[in-house]
């Protein structure tokens, strides 16, 4: 419980399930990485060795990514990398269209794969320390991808009625360009059904 790993007994924590199965998914990712990677061996005091780098496991090399976070300070222009490395990658949705609900406003069409591009290389205002002007600055944040890993792992991260209306909203609009081109068939669109707003392969 204290991991917010499972429900708490007698108590509304207002945990919806989704959350609770992508918490237990980060969690079991990383103790599968951690718990495969080989281990240290213990140096003898008399005869010490320098211990040597240790291969990554196999979890890691499958699901590791490896990108680089730039950010950089607003007052001075500063600029600080660092490498990064996840198992997982989790969406985040265009605020400014899910947020609008104008019942007269119609949601732009994104791709499944514009989505998770912006997620990964996504750019957002935060306060980070600047060594240059030697305290905390309002900063942009950006990241470079350098390595995509073998098996990618998405956390779709539709916590909210928000982000579960923009799902159903890309659903529908890919439907309805399928309708307007000619697609459908049948008077109730039998033949829609399989169509989804999900891609069958991203294309790297």
């Amino acid at each position: 419980q204290a991991l917010g790993l499972l429900f708490k007994k007698d108590v509304d924590s207002g945990v919806k399930l989704s959350e609770l199965i992508q918490r237990w998914s980060r969690f079991v990712l990383q103790q599968l990485a951690n718990d495969g990677e080989p281990r240290q061996h213990e140096m003898h005091p008399f005869h010490p060795v320098p211990p040597q780098p240790t291969p990554p496991s196999t979890v890691m090399r499958m699901f590791t990514s490896a990108f680089h976070t730039m950010t950089t300070c607003r007052e001075c222009g500063h600029e600080d990398s660092r490498p990064t490395t996840t198992l997982q990658w989790s969406m985040t949705y265009p605020r400014s269209r899910i947020d609008d609900t104008k019942a007269e406003s119609r949601p732009a069409p994104r791709t499944f794969s514009e989505v998770l591009c912006g997620s990964i290389l996504r750019e957002q205002a935060t306060q980070a320390f600047c060594a240059t002007c030697n305290k905390h600055q309002p900063s942009k944040e950006t990241r470079s991808l350098r390595q995509m890993p073998h098996v990618l792992c998405i956390n779709c991260q539709a916590d909210t009625e928000i982000e579960h209306n923009f799902w159903t909203q890309q659903q529908e609009l890919v439907l309805e360009a399928l309708q307007a081109s000619g697609g459908a068939a049948g008077p109730h669109g039998q033949q829609l059904m399989w169509k989804s707003w999900l891609p069958t392969s991203l294309k790297v």
